[in-house]
């Protein structure tokens, strides 16, 4: 699945050879320059790496677009402490200093410390109907997490986004964030030309033709929900 040329690469801890890996791709936004870090969400063994990465590239926004159990299985453990309390994941202490519950997202904000040094990362946890490999059956709980997500300021630091594998969910919420900021900067929208980027970053990225044609009818929501639909011009090259 990873592109080796986009992997992540965690720094090496005591000279381990093997603490470098994480199951993460660079993945490249509107202006080429990487923007986000897809990879798969947390297990038992990976929580730790997970923080070492957040912390590593100065991510100050996480995007969750799973749910931990989805018809009984497990799909992603909880990487977060509850409200109020901290939790130690081996050199990076995590305070999760509230959250906000909405019908289908919920706004985390953490305080992130490693030494003295300590950051905040806001948690934006998509939690709707929205089963793993499975179809979205109302589009527009969706839309409004996009909308929240694109008032996010992200100049600092890498977006990491995550559903269960990192690739289906998380590549929708990446492809259509990228266009849709695209098309905010410079009026142009070029869905086929972003997917294949996106593939070239991180294998398997919008898995499924359902994906595919998901991402469209979400780029076409926000636009409408934005009142600016006819402001945009779309490039289609085929």
């Amino acid at each position: 699945m990873s592109d080796d040329r986009t992997r992540v690469r965690l720094e090496k801890i005591d000279e381990d050879s093997y603490s470098d890996y994480i199951n993460a791709n660079y993945i490249r936004g509107f202006q080429q320059n990487p923007t986000y870090i897809a990879t798969q969400g947390p297990t038992s063994n990976t929580i730790n790496d997970f923080w070492r990465m957040v912390w590593q590239e100065k991510t100050s926004l996480i995007c969750m677009v799973t749910n931990l159990i989805e018809n009984g299985e497990v799909l992603c453990e909880q990487y977060w402490p509850e409200v109020q309390k901290r939790f130690k994941y081996e050199f990076v202490v995590v305070l999760n200093a509230g959250e906000v519950k909405f019908d289908d997202y919920v706004l985390r904000t953490f305080h992130v410390q490693c030494g003295v040094e300590t950051r905040e990362v806001t948690h934006l946890h998509y939690t709707g109907a929205w089963p793993n490999k499975g179809v979205l059956t109302c589009s527009s709980s969706l839309v409004s997490y996009l909308e929240r997500l694109l008032a996010i300021p992200t100049e600092e630091g890498l977006v990491v986004v995550h559903g269960s594998l990192g690739v289906g969910r998380t590549g929708v919420v990446i492809l259509c964030d990228v266009c849709l900021r695209r098309a905010l900067h410079d009026k142009i929208i070029n869905v086929p030309a972003v997917t294949i980027r996106m593939r070239e970053d991180r294998g398997n990225m919008v898995e499924s033709e359902h994906y595919y044609l998901l991402a469209h009818i979400l780029i076409s929501g926000y636009l409408r929900e934005a009142e600016t639909q006819d402001q945009f011009y779309t490039e289609i090259p085929y």
